[in-house]
C-alpha cells in the first residue's frame, strides 16, 4: 500500500494519543474513530463487544445497506469541514444482529483541516438480552475494582499502584476473574461485563 495511504491514519492517532484516547476507550458507550478516506483506525471496547474487531475496515461496513449511502454522504460532509456534527439514526450490524442506533459524529480538526471523525453509538434497541444475559458473577469489590480498571485500559502496574496492591495480587484478582466469567482472556472479560451491564 502506498505510504501516502496511512497518512491520514497516523495523524488522527498521534493527534489524540494520550490522556484523550484513554478517556474515550473508558467510556461505556460505543465509540470508533476513521481517518480521512473512513478507515476505521481505533475502537474503544464498547465498540468492540457490540460491533466485533472491525479496525482497519471502512466504517460503512457497520451500516445495513439501505442507510450506507446516507452515511457515506454525511461522512464526507464531515471530512470537507462542512459540518460541526451529526446525528443519524442507522440500522447497524452488531455482533448480536441488526441494532437501530443513534450514531452521533464530529469531525476531528488540525490545523491543515479535519483528519478524520469520531463516531460514538446509542443503540435503540436492546441486543438478544434475553440470550446474550447473565446472572451477575460473584465477584468481591476488589475483583468489581480490578474489572473497572481492566475496561479502563489499566496494566497489571497501572492497577497494583492504583490500588496499592502487588502486582501478583491483581494478577491473582484477574484469573479469578477470568474463571468467574468463563473467559481466556482480560478483553473477553470487558466485553462480556460491558455486554451484560456488569460495570
Amino acid at each position: 500500500m502506498p505510504t501516502d495511504a496511512h497518512q491520514p491514519t497516523n495523524a488522527v492517532l498521534e493527534k489524540l494519543d494520550g490522556p484523550l484516547l484513554r478517556g474515550l476507550a473508558a467510556i461505556p458507550a460505543a465509540i470508533w474513530i476513521a481517518d480521512r478516506l473512513g478507515l476505521v483506525v481505533w475502537m474503544n471496547v464498547a465498540a468492540t463487544a457490540l460491533l466485533g474487531e472491525r479496525t482497519g475496515a471502512h466504517f460503512s461496513r457497520f451500516v445495513a445497506s439501505g442507510g450506507a449511502a446516507d452515511a457515506r454522504e454525511t461522512f464526507a460532509r464531515n471530512i470537507h469541514g462542512r459540518l460541526h456534527s451529526s446525528t443519524e439514526r442507522l440500522k447497524l450490524h452488531a455482533v448480536p444482529g441488526p441494532i437501530a442506533a443513534e450514531v452521533a459524529s464530529v469531525p476531528i480538526r488540525d490545523e491543515g483541516g479535519v483528519i478524520g471523525v469520531i463516531a460514538l453509538v446509542r443503540s435503540e434497541e436492546p441486543a438478544d438480552d434475553g440470550v446474550r444475559s447473565c446472572p451477575e458473577p460473584r465477584l468481591t469489590p476488589r475483583q468489581h475494582q480490578v474489572l473497572r480498571l481492566l475496561a479502563d485500559g489499566y496494566s497489571t502496574t497501572e492497577m497494583a499502584s492504583a490500588l496499592q496492591i502487588s502486582e501478583q495480587t491483581v494478577r491473582n484478582h484477574i484469573r479469578f476473574l477470568l474463571a468467574e466469567l468463563r473467559v481466556r482472556s482480560r478483553l473477553e472479560a470487558v466485553v462480556v461485563a460491558l455486554r451484560n451491564n456488569w460495570l
